[in-house]
């Protein structure tokens, strides 16, 4: 059956090679397909699930379409804030997903929110001298001079995918 844990963890990883080469249509494919699973055999309430749409969120994210990566990645933080620890560094990928986003959009008030977020738990997660903290200080230096990151789709999709799938 390809209803199991271990199906929907393939899927997983399917996902995230395709992810990783820029195939975004079949990466949404695969994760769409997760997504569909995971409500029937895992529900909606964990980190999988939420992981999941985060996924998706990025994906729509990168193709242009914001309204949808931001409905994604708003239920896949909504749900961790539910589930977890607020320390946990499993908000680091929303947050991230939803500052990246809100700055294509030049939506600099909110993206700075997130970013913020983003910097403060990569710091105490990974510490000052980590390449997560200094992309966010970066970032958030991009965002005070009002102008889009020059972060490239690909270093972006690469940094998200070990982010996700490194835990």
């Amino acid at each position: 059956s390809d209803k199991s844990i271990e199906y929907l963890e393939a899927y997983s990883a399917l996902g995230a090679f395709y992810m990783n080469f820029q195939k975004l249509e079949e990466a949404s494919s695969v994760f769409s397909r997760s997504l569909a699973i995971q409500s029937e055999v895992t529900g909606e309430n964990n980190e999988f699930y939420a992981d999941t749409l985060a996924s998706l969120g990025l994906i729509a994210t990168v193709q242009g379409k914001y309204d949808i990566g931001e409905s994604y990645l708003i239920k896949s933080l909504t749900i961790k804030e539910e589930i977890s620890d607020k320390n946990k560094n499993n908000l680091i990928t929303s947050y991230i997903g939803l500052g990246i986003l809100y700055m294509f959009i030049n939506s600099y008030d909110k993206a700075e929110k997130y970013l913020n977020k983003y910097s403060m738990m990569a710091r105490k997660e990974y510490g000052e001298s980590s390449l997560g903290y200094a992309d966010s200080i970066n970032i958030m230096g991009d965002i005070t001079k009002g102008t889009k990151s020059k972060i490239s789709f690909k270093i972006f999709l690469k940094f998200f995918v070990s982010m996700l799938f490194t835990k």
